[in-house]
């Protein structure tokens, strides 16, 4: 059975043309998920993606879903950023 994932997970695209392509998911509404970068995903334009299409890392940014307020490009490469290096993750 499939991890259900969370938002503020980090999550690695199964499918698609950004195949491969590591994501922050900011927003989830029903099975589709809302993911950005703050790159070529932007928090204003998230790709929605179907949960089925992409795998979870099991690397969480709390703040996320706690306090929506903050998100923005900015903050979501950051994100991004610091737990690529606390996971050992290369991009």
């Amino acid at each position: 059975m499939r991890q259900t994932i969370r938002i503020g997970e980090m999550v690695r695209s199964l499918a698609g043309h950004d195949k491969g392509q590591l994501f922050l998911v900011v927003r989830r509404e029903g099975k589709y998920l809302f993911l950005c970068d703050g790159k070529q995903r932007k928090v204003i334009e998230p790709k929605k993606k179907k949960e089925k299409h992409v795998v979870g890392t099991g690397v969480i940014c709390p703040w996320v879903e706690t306090q929506p307020e903050k998100i923005n490009n900015t903050s979501v490469r950051a994100a991004m950023k610091q737990l690529l290096a606390e996971s050992g993750e290369v991009k």
